[in-house]
């Protein structure tokens, strides 16, 4: 269950990994008209939420320490159900929240005791 929960933490950092590479060069401005890259943006969010809904609540329980709101919900923060995209609110998830999270998730990687039972066992 440890290699699975830490395989989990590394996909969600590199789907962020991603989202910082396609936005790291672009301009708000740029960034507001550009659709494709919204697109682009929503394939790795959509990846990012489905992997945390599934990292169990006990784990997460466990960690406090990381904003599990943010991947837990990163495509709802973006989706308003009748508006649709909200742009600015992806700008501030792609550069300020996901990094910030994904700083979070790097650390909880190298505290997780290798030999560490989230389930309260030990080998």
């Amino acid at each position: 269950m440890q290699a699975e929960f830490v395989s989990m933490v590394r996909k969600i950092c590199e789907e962020i990994g991603e989202i910082e590479k396609l936005t790291e060069n672009v301009s708000y401005r740029g960034f507001v008209k550009d659709q494709e890259l919204h697109a682009s943006l929503m394939t790795h969010i959509s990846r990012i939420q489905e992997i945390s809904e599934n990292v169990p609540p006990g784990l997460k329980a466990r960690y406090p320490d990381v904003d599990w709101e943010v991947p837990d919900h990163v495509r709802d923060n973006v989706l308003h159900p009748v508006l649709g995209l909200n742009p600015e609110s992806l700008w501030d998830l792609s550069r300020m929240d996901l990094p910030f999270c994904r700083k979070c998730l790097v650390s909880l990687i190298e505290e997780v005791p290798v030999s560490h039972d989230p389930d309260g066992n030990r080998p």
